[in-house]
């Protein structure tokens, strides 16, 4: 029972995650430095990155 509670109240987070993305992003044509830049000033998360298609990869 706990397993089905727990699955059930993930999939509504990542929902609202999703809409809150959209609704930043509606009306912005951001390119990949205005998304970076956005970034690091702390306008957007790191998800929302990766949800345009920007992935950081650790480099040693």
């Amino acid at each position: 029972m706990k397993d089905s509670q727990a699955a059930t109240t993930d999939v509504p987070q990542k929902a609202d995650a999703a809409k809150v993305q959209f609704r930043r992003i509606i009306g912005q044509a951001l390119s990949t430095k205005e998304s970076i830049n956005a970034y690091f000033k702390g306008e957007i998360t790191i998800q929302e990155l990766n949800a345009r298609g920007i992935k950081f990869v650790k480099t040693i």
